[in-house]
């Protein structure tokens, strides 16, 4: 009995509150679900936008070159691709809240690993856009070279600056994102076991 006695105080003894609350890891998962799918939502609602916008550019635009109407077909087109991408995107995610924590933890490290096809898939729709955008000013510089040498090299310094600077932080960014909440979850699983 004594043994039992001395086992029952050293259990007694040790702190609770070490223990991370599962709760909270509950809530920060349903969190980066919910913040996920705005996230594409709000994408979507802005492609659509940019869509009306281009329709309306089409119709008002009175162009008399080929290259601007094969300009705005590629934007057409490039903002078609994006908005099939991200419902898509969209529909694993639903996919997602059918998982337990478990499945979820390991869906988030093979997402951190085989991001590839999302990352191919953003560069294909950002060179057709660049594409398109060099097509459609061509008939608005092309009455002067000056004019025409400071938009293409507008375009390429912001082409450059997209591809260069902006993404590979926004890249960086939300593999710290997933990284984190892995980290999270695999903390709370070894305290728990």
């Amino acid at each position: 009995m004594d043994n039992f006695d001395n086992i029952k105080n050293i259990w007694q003894s040790e702190r609770a509150d070490s223990l991370p609350n599962v709760d909270i890891i509950n809530m920060n998962i349903k969190k980066y679900k919910s913040k996920k799918r705005r996230t594409i939502f709000l994408l979507i609602s802005m492609l659509i936008i940019c869509f009306i916008i281009m329709i309306n550019v089409w119709f008002s635009n009175k162009s008399t070159l080929w290259t601007t109407r094969l300009g705005e077909i590629l934007v057409f087109m490039t903002i078609a691709f994006t908005i099939y991408i991200n419902l898509k995107l969209l529909q694993k995610s639903k996919a997602e809240e059918l998982l337990n924590n478990e499945a979820f933890l390991s869906k988030l490290k093979k997402e951190q690993v085989e991001s590839e096809t999302e990352t191919k898939q953003r560069r294909i729709a950002f060179a057709i856009l660049s594409l398109a955008y060099v097509f459609y000013i061509y008939e608005k510089s092309a009455g002067s070279i000056q004019t025409l040498i400071t938009g293409y090299g507008l375009l390429v310094a912001v082409i450059i600056v997209i591809w260069f600077i902006y993404r590979p932080i926004a890249l960086k960014k939300e593999q710290q994102k997933i990284a984190r909440m892995i980290h999270k979850i695999d903390s709370l699983k070894k305290q728990i076991i």
